[in-house]
């Protein structure tokens, strides 16, 4: 299972990694493909099929969410995003209509999150890459929670003890968590000591914890929606990983973090 999950991992990191090398749409085309994907396996968790009313609703307000200010500007018309929203709201409610309470408030709720939460997360993935330096930034935020995720399996399988939050993830440990985090510090000031990217050290230990904290938080969120609805994984599409959410939970909320307090 470990050698399954290890050989997945590098193909798709080489995969990964060699279109957010080439940038603009290529990389832009591929977190496309990476969110439309990913709600669909998060509809289908919910028992949606993608291809109902209420799923294409989802799936166009996801894109949406998701297309960087370079497609919008692309445009031959200006798209408001309050409109949009509650175009697709009042969508919905009509929805609810039409199919007779076949489908419920609930649903919809779940859906509309999806869009907020998958959209507007590989969104702000796709725009680090536009950003000055777009690349190293990008990249040294990848390796920061991949290293978190790393050194939390390893550590917490060495030495775990404590449950870090048993009724959501009973594998999770403190001493993984923390070992997460020392090892996104290390990782971080190695890749800034190799690259332009300017720092203090103190700016490298708190964004280094930031991202490990954000990126463990969208794990446990994960893992939170997904034993709501009663499932172990969100997909099967990466062997040993799971879905397309499963690998990029920690990414959908460490990027608008740290956009949201405008460290990229």
């Amino acid at each position: 299972m470990l050698r399954q999950r290890v050989l997945t991992g590098i193909v798709g990191a080489i995969i990964y990694l060699s279109f957010l090398y080439l940038g603009g749409d290529w990389y832009t085309g591929l977190l496309f493909l990476l969110a439309s994907i990913g709600f669909f396996e998060y509809a289908r968790m919910k028992q949606v099929t993608l291809w109902s009313l209420e799923g294409l609703v989802g799936l166009f307000l996801t894109w949406y969410n998701f297309s960087p200010v370079a497609w919008r500007e692309l445009l031959p018309f200006p798209l408001d995003t309050e409109k949009v929203l509650l175009g697709a709201i009042l969508l919905w409610m009509l929805i609810m209509v039409l199919k007779k309470n076949q489908v419920h408030i609930d649903t919809v709720s779940y859906l509309f999150f999806g869009t907020i939460y998958i959209g507007f997360g590989f969104h702000y993935i796709a725009e680090a890459r536009y950003l000055i330096d777009g690349f190293l930034i990008t990249v040294m935020v990848i390796l920061t929670i991949w290293a978190s995720d790393i050194f939390a399996y390893f550590v917490g399988r060495a030495w775990g003890k404590h449950k870090l939050w048993p009724a959501i993830s009973p594998k999770k440990t403190i001493e993984g968590s923390v070992g997460g985090m020392a090892g996104s510090v290390v990782i971080l000031m190695a890749v800034v000591a190799i690259t332009p990217i300017s720092m203090t050290i103190v700016q490298q230990i708190a964004l280094g914890l930031l991202i490990s904290i954000s990126g463990q938080l969208g794990d446990l969120m994960e893992s939170a929606l997904k034993r709501h609805v009663g499932v172990k994984d969100s997909g099967r599409l990466l062997p040993g990983h799971g879905g397309i959410l499963d690998r990029c939970d920690s990414w959908l909320v460490a990027f608008p973090v740290l956009f949201l307090f405008q460290l990229l």
